[in-house]
């Protein structure tokens, strides 16, 4: 997968990307103040600048919250306008 990732950074140096939505979100705890989250994004599927991610916080290990992501990357001269 981190092979595809590097595909997916080489084919749009200077790229911005954009949050488009959020699906099957699954809820399973809380996080508490002073709890540190971590983080961890797995891409499923990239296609004509489309990305489509699967997201998953923890906390001390447990799986706290779970969706999938939808990001569109532009070039970051259409971003400014330029």
């Amino acid at each position: 997968m981190g092979e595809e990732v590097q595909n997916v950074a080489d084919a749009a140096p200077g790229a911005v990307g954009y949050f488009m939505g959020i699906d099957r979100v699954r809820y399973r705890g809380a996080a508490r103040p002073g709890d540190e989250i971590r983080l961890s994004v797995e891409l499923l599927k990239f296609r004509r600048g489309l990305c489509r991610t699967l997201g998953e916080a923890r906390v001390d290990g447990k799986r706290i919250v779970r969706a999938e992501l939808t990001t569109v990357l532009r070039a970051a001269s259409a971003a400014t306008g330029g």
